[in-house]
């Protein structure tokens, strides 16, 4: 199992897989983060519809007409206004596009967003699949489209409002205590988790559980001046680092299992080569043995013979 997971998402190198708890949690938090990333993948991109999920250079087209009106609009109003209306449109194109891939036993998960959340369960089951049980699968999956549906309502919601709304994958060293998890990262009371020595044996990496939303707001101020333009943090973001006690003796554990499985491997392979040495030995002293034994009746008759010319009779 440990295999599997490890060719499809490298992360798991460092992940036991046993009924730890240890194992359990990180296993959790690295659902996370692979949830997390087929949706913003397929669903948290701008301007990202059905249409445009299934058509990419037209979305990437779409994308830059509106980062180019944002650069050149006082404060991205225009492009603000953009993209609310062009996301609109996309919706009503949308609903009236027939879904001819979904196949007939998927008939009750049939909606506008078809396509993309098939796209994203999809992803979700290519690595998690050895993780999840026969008899879970199907309910897991049922719960896994409702969760990408309601994300993608949200989505076209934002994208078709007032606010521009970015979604960032990664997340400032600076501003840990804001996204630190509370469940995989608490504060530890004797390094709070800033240990320079677990930093500096680690890759300064952040697995990123959630990822950051932002959205811009624009105030309106008196006749004749620019409004105002403020950032709201709707989400902080949750991360996990690489340096993190959990991931720390995660790693630690891993390695000492796989150091005790080279050694197992090599002690077999050493009990082999002694059990062949021994086997041959054997099979030596067996051959020796048995050309030691009574010669056969044609060497005992040229043996007589040989003795008879050397001895002479009373006759002779």
């Amino acid at each position: 199992m440990h295999k599997r997971l490890v060719t499809e998402d490298s992360c798991f190198k460092s992940v036991p897989i046993d009924d730890s708890e240890d194992s359990s949690e990180l296993c959790a938090a690295h659902a996370q983060r692979i949830m997390s990333a087929a949706i913003y993948d397929d669903v948290w991109k701008p301007l990202r519809s059905e249409l445009t999920f299934l058509n990419p250079e037209f979305g990437t087209l779409l994308g830059k007409i509106s980062d180019t009106l944002n650069k050149a609009s006082q404060h991205g109003r225009s492009a603000n206004v953009w993209t609310a209306l062009t996301m609109r449109a996309l919706q009503e194109l949308d609903a009236d596009m027939a879904i001819a891939s979904v196949p007939e036993s998927e008939q009750k998960f049939r909606t506008s967003n078809c396509n993309r959340a098939s796209s994203v369960v999809s992803k979700i089951f290519q690595v998690l699949g050895p993780l999840v049980s026969a008899t879970q699968m199907e309910s897991l999956e049922t719960d896994l489209l409702a969760v990408v549906n309601s994300s993608i309502d949200v989505w076209n919601s934002a994208q078709a409002g007032n606010l521009r709304v970015t979604i960032d994958m990664e997340l400032d060293l600076a501003h840990r205590e804001e996204w630190r998890s509370k469940r995989f990262d608490p504060v530890s009371s004797l390094t709070d988790g800033h240990d320079p020595d677990l930093i500096s044996r680690t890759r300064p990496r952040v697995h990123i559980l959630f990822p950051r939303i932002v959205a811009r707001t624009q105030e309106k101020r008196l006749p004749g001046s620019w409004p105002e333009v403020e950032s709201i943090v709707i989400h902080p973001g949750i991360g996990l680092p690489e340096w993190s006690p959990l991931v720390v003796r995660g790693k630690q554990d891993q390695d000492e299992r796989a150091e005790k499985y080279k050694k197992a491997i090599e002690n077999m392979k050493k009990e082999m080569q002694r059990s062949r040495r021994v086997s041959g030995h054997g099979r030596t002293e067996s051959t020796g043995s048995l050309a030691s034994g009574p010669p056969s009746p044609s060497m005992q008759w040229k043996h007589r013979g040989s003795l008879n010319q050397g001895i002479k009779t009373d006759f002779e």
